[in-house]
């Protein structure tokens, strides 16, 4: 073998060598495609479970809806942590996910929130059944001109403010033009920003500036939110490792500090 060939079979041999090594990285990375509202402690999860497992983590946010139509058309997702418990149910149902997976793994809540400081009633809780402080007189009282929310189409919080807005006008139109996000975190950058005078947003987005209110908990039970590891993954061991991550103490811990209730 001549000296020019016995290089190449070398080169050769290391390469084969070496891809192992790379299949075992690509082993340890995971999939995670997770609603909008859950951006700020999926970022500090993210970190943690890295850290604990040596294992990359690739996170998409998107309004669930949108994650639940491109999860069942084949986008490669390994875990999908949802803003409702429908979504989730539906990709059990349907086989698109692994129903013993699901779990709860956070409470959310919905508020109204305005980035201009020391309005009206800020920090009250607002029902229907309150003449003085309900969503109506909160309105009238501000003189809301625009406000935001999340396609209730799409986006669980979007939906729950949709029912709330139902509870106090029925039928009727709210005295002020709606500004639709496609996600909660949409709705609440058009607060933000300063285009519209209030929003309805996660109570874990809130910022600490501006006026916000609470919402009776008749009008806005809690959005119970569910992860679930999808059928298609190819990584079921890491998955169930990151599933089990959520439902530790630590995880827990992380989640509550952001404004969720986990029990």
């Amino acid at each position: 073998m001549t000296q020019r060939r016995i290089l190449l079979f070398s080169l050769a041999m290391l390469l084969l060598s070496a891809l192992p090594s790379v299949y075992a990285a690509n082993e340890e990375s995971l999939h995670i495609a997770v609603a909008s509202n859950f951006i700020a402690p999926m970022q500090d999860l993210q970190k943690a479970f890295e850290t604990l497992h040596n294992v990359s983590l690739t996170v998409s946010y998107a309004s669930s809806g949108k994650l639940y139509a491109q999860i069942v058309n084949g986008a490669p997702y390994d875990v999908f942590l949802s803003a409702d418990q429908t979504k989730p149910t539906l990709l059990t149902n349907n086989k698109y996910a692994i129903h013993s997976s699901q779990f709860t793994y956070a409470h959310g809540e919905l508020i109204l929130w305005s980035g201009r400081e020391n309005l009206w009633s800020a920090g009250k809780i607002l029902t229907h059944s309150d003449q003085t402080h309900n969503l109506a007189s909160l309105f009238n009282s501000l003189q809301v001109k625009r406000f935001s929310m999340a396609n209730p189409k799409f986006a669980p919080y979007g939906l729950a403010a949709q029912k709330l807005l139902q509870n106090t006008y029925g039928t009727q139109k709210p005295p002020a033009t709606k500004v639709q996000g496609e996600s909660i975190s949409q709705a609440f950058q058009f607060v933000a920003s300063g285009n519209v005078d209030i929003g309805f947003i996660a109570r874990s987005q809130l910022p600490d500036y501006g006026s916000f209110w609470l919402l009776a908990e008749e009008d806005n039970p809690a959005i119970n939110q569910d992860a679930v590891i999808l059928s298609a993954s190819k990584q079921f061991a890491t998955a169930s490792a990151f599933i089990e991550f959520l439902q530790s103490k630590e995880a827990k811990n992380i989640i509550q500090s952001h404004g969720y209730r986990t029990e």
